[in-house]
């Protein structure tokens, strides 16, 4: 269904967070999350025109844009998994609101009058 939010879990995206908006300079007008997703993994999320602001020449080989390749030169993936509690960084996607979970798709519990 979707990861538990342990306190140990919100500690941790607090300071995934606090390491990506400092790194990236990116001030408190700018959507920067760090989600945790299934099996542990790191979710770097941040507005479209920042991820997108990066140029094809901008992509290494691997396909990693400069925001991943800054993340990874400062040791985010290092720090997410020696300090933080995450098993390993998957990326840097756009930011979408409302895109912690997904609907359910079944019923789990209906409400009686």
């Amino acid at each position: 269904m979707g990861v538990s939010a342990t306190e140990a879990h919100l500690k941790a995206v607090e300071k995934a967070e606090e390491f990506v908006r400092k790194k990236l300079k990116l001030d408190e007008t700018r959507n920067v999350r760090v989600r945790m997703l299934a099996g542990g993994k790191a979710m770097v999320e941040l507005d479209a025109d920042v991820v997108n602001s990066c140029e094809d020449s901008a992509f290494d080989d691997d396909g990693n844009n400069w925001v991943e390749n800054a993340l990874l030169r400062d040791g985010f993936e290092r720090r997410c998994v020696e300090e933080w509690g995450f098993k390993s960084f998957g990326g840097v996607r756009s930011f979408k609101t409302g895109s912690v979970a997904g609907l359910p798709t079944k019923t789990i519990w209906t409400l009686k009058n």
